[in-house]
């Protein structure tokens, strides 16, 4: 470049790598993997895991927002938008799922409390 020129060749090489730093996403993408792959062994294990699976799913969100605000890819962008909402679709259910447990727990917890209070079937 000119020396007239108040942008120099080096800095924009240097602002050049760095939007391409900072628009590569295949981070964001290998962390998306390592949680569905968390979230399917979490599955496959059974028992109580409603609050992981919660957790899981506020990871995977912000994973998918990372994405979709370093894309410049319109495609890119409404594949993260739908993720996204498949994301929401299923914290709702873990969330659901979790509730019932709870409720079913704290309605066994109370029935027994009662008939313990009631001297019924404590002999």
């Amino acid at each position: 470049m000119d020396s007239d020129n108040s942008l120099t060749e080096e800095r924009l090489l240097q602002e050049t790598a760095l939007l391409i730093i900072k628009s590569d996403v295949q981070e964001e993408i290998d962390r998306l993997r390592a949680h569905v792959n968390a979230a399917n062994v979490l599955l496959a294990e059974g028992g109580p895991v409603g609050r992981r699976l919660d957790f899981l799913c506020q990871e995977l969100n912000r994973e998918t927002n990372t994405v979709c605000s370093k894309s410049s890819d319109i495609e890119l962008t409404k594949i993260g938008l739908e993720l996204k909402a498949t994301i929401e679709q299923l914290r709702e259910q873990v969330q659901n799922v979790t509730w019932s447990y709870v409720n079913s727990f704290v309605t066994i917890r109370c029935w027994k409390d009662f008939h313990i209070s009631r001297g019924i079937g404590t002999r």
